[in-house]
């Protein structure tokens, strides 16, 4: 596919992307002034690289804004001292009512994840590369890239009533946890990236079930066995499952008749070694890596172990580590004679285009980036010959060849989960699209609709070039479908989307149940619900080992790194990166607080 793009403009160095997280770069302000005696950084760069890369590459990078800020230059302007104790511990000295972090933190509403495991000296090596690689570059921090100004375009809009967004009330339940299974260990922090559980159903009323792990394996699970099915590390040359919270193999799943004819389809990432993509960025833009949507056809579907072929489907460049290809599901529909039976949806983040000052990247139908796709596995009249542009699909008569004719809905930040509400003609894909500013939404997608990222986000407008720039969306600004469901900051960070639940506990039947990655909320709403936009959220409390409790308790981390998952049976599953352990939803009871 050659998609022709114009070359990307210069960045604007008044650019300053909003960040998600507590992070370095707010120190600066929260201190005001410059160490007066020169720091000595003795560690050990060749380490510090090497530790970069591994546990700040995701979120940082030293020349520009990424999910969270550049820090070339950071090591000039903030103590030594305080820096090793910030990286090690933040959350320590928020509670210590540290004046720095805590403006960081009433600000953010969140924490950088501790990197407590890691030695001092390792934490030193990190910074000394920082400060070191800083000088040899010539890169220093101008304190004016953090201003926060109203731009000429949008000084006479309205200023964001943030008390708008809807309060989430407690349902005064709490789910029953019990261990299900420890995940194999496949790194150190975490010790597992367990993401994504599929189930295929078997003609006996069984089922299979499977999990994958952003290392790159997807495993069968049974009799509290976890076996390897699929190793995607060891079949691919150029596959990478870090640096990045959003590398590796991203999702899975099985195509409708897989024990007939063993399709199974995965998205990864991989190191741009060369490889054409069917989306190019522009010239001058620096590529960090490619994901890849693969078939791969199994030889004997009734195996343990996976055995056959494979085909690249889509190969798509993307500017920074985050927000990639997040889900894929097919249809719903069993009636193999309705036109969407066997299409294939995929959620695609904005690739963090928005963030790293790329806006114009995304929220375009000539671009995959920020959208959901659907495409037929069996056809082949897509630009690159590999797959099939339904006609069916709302762009698919477009006379504009720069159009993404696969494109079935747009305007996403970055669509974490996508899943189905309902049956039949009342079935609804939804999407749990992860926010940026104020608010995690969850999506009621329609063919053809525009859903507003990166120009609004939650009731409010946003200025792409100037992110923490928000204004109350006027009459002409309705365009954009709005929040089926939403909530606020000061409830989560990051919203980790669910299913609707239909298994043997009365009290949840019919409720989509989901929740936060960061703080380890569990959440649920009526799937069925009449009543109008937006639709009440209710929380959920956690009850374990015979007493009430929350996830960050139980895996004895700030950052839970929550997924719900399901079986065949209709159970539903907790999933915890931070302790790898999956626990398993089996009752109800009255909540109490902790």
């Amino acid at each position: 596919m050659s998609t022709q793009m114009q070359p990307i403009p210069a960045k604007d160095n008044s650019v300053y992307p909003w960040m998600t997280f507590v992070l370095l770069i707010g120190i600066i302000f929260a201190s005001g002034c410059k160490s007066e005696k020169e720091p000595k950084w003795n560690g050990d760069i060749i380490q510090g690289k090497a530790l970069f890369n591994q546990y700040c590459a995701s979120c940082h990078d030293l020349r520009m804004n990424g999910m969270g800020p550049k820090l070339g230059g950071i090591t000039a302007v903030v103590e030594k001292d305080w820096l090793l104790q910030f990286v090690q511990n933040p959350e320590k000295l928020i509670k210590d009512k540290d004046e720095r972090a805590t403006k960081l933190f009433d600000e953010y509403k969140s924490y950088m994840p501790s990197f407590s495991f890691l030695p001092q000296e390792e934490v030193e090596s990190i910074l000394t590369y920082i400060h070191k690689t800083s000088d040899s570059l010539g890169l220093t921090f101008d304190s004016s890239e953090a201003e926060i100004s109203k731009s000429e375009d949008s000084s006479q809009r309205t200023e964001p009533d943030l008390s708008t967004i809807p309060k989430v009330q407690h349902s005064n339940l709490s789910i029953v946890l019990e261990d299900f299974m420890k995940m194999p260990k496949t790194g150190e922090n975490p010790p597992s990236r367990l993401a994504s559980m599929r189930s295929v159903p078997l003609e006996n009323g069984e089922s299979l079930l499977f999990l994958h792990d952003q290392r790159g394996s997807i495993y069968q699970l049974q009799n509290g066995k976890a076996t390897v099915f699929l190793n995607l590390k060891d079949r691919t040359d150029n596959f990478i499952d870090g640096p990045g919270l959003a590398s590796g193999l991203g999702n899975f799943t099985f195509h409708p008749e897989y024990l007939k004819n063993g399709k199974i389809y995965t998205i990864h990432t991989e190191k741009p070694q060369g490889i054409a993509p069917d989306f190019p960025l522009g010239e001058g833009m620096e590529v960090a890596m490619q994901w890849i949507l693969t078939e791969w056809v199994n030889s004997d579907p009734a195996q343990p172990i996976f055995q056959g072929s494979r085909k690249e489907l889509l190969r798509i460049d993307v500017p920074t580590r985050l927000h990639g290809m997040q889900d894929i599901i097919f249809s719903n529909v069993t009636d193999q004679n309705d036109p969407d039976y066997g299409m294939l949806y995929l959620g695609i983040g904005d690739g963090g285009a928005t963030i790293a000052g790329y806006p114009e990247l995304c929220h375009s139908i000539h671009s995959p980036l920020g959208t959901i796709l659907r495409i037929d596995p069996k056809g082949n009249n897509s630009r690159n010959g590999k797959y099939g542009i339904p006609k069916d699909n709302p762009y698919a008569n477009s006379n504009d060849g720069e159009v993404w004719k696969e494109i079935y809905a747009y305007g996403f930040r970055n669509p974490h989960r996508i899943t189905w509400i309902g049956k039949g003609e009342n079935a609804r894909l939804v999407a749990a699209d992860v926010g940026e500013l104020t608010v995690e939404e969850i999506n009621v997608v329609k063919p053809g609709s525009d859903y507003g990222w990166n120009e609004r986000e939650g009731y409010f407008g946003i200025n792409p070039k100037k992110m923490k720039e928000l204004y109350t969306l006027s009459q002409s600004d309705m365009r954009y479908e709005l929040p089926y469901a939403l909530f606020g900051h000061e409830t989560g960070n990051a919203i980790s989307g669910g299913y609707v639940y239909e298994g043997p506990i009365k009290e949840l039947n019919n409720h989509y149940i989901f929740g936060d990655i960061v703080q380890g909320k569990v959440f649920f709403l009526n799937a069925v619900s009449t009543q109008p936009q937006p639709v009440p959220i209710k929380e959920l409390g956690v009850f374990y080992n015979g007493k009430h409790t929350n996830f960050k308790k139980i895996v004895g981390n700030s950052r839970t790194d929550l997924r719900i998952g399901k079986d065949g049976k209709g159970n539903f599953y907790t999933m915890n990166k931070a302790d790898g352990t999956i626990r398993k939803i089996t009752g109800v009871v009255p909540h109490k607080t902790p």
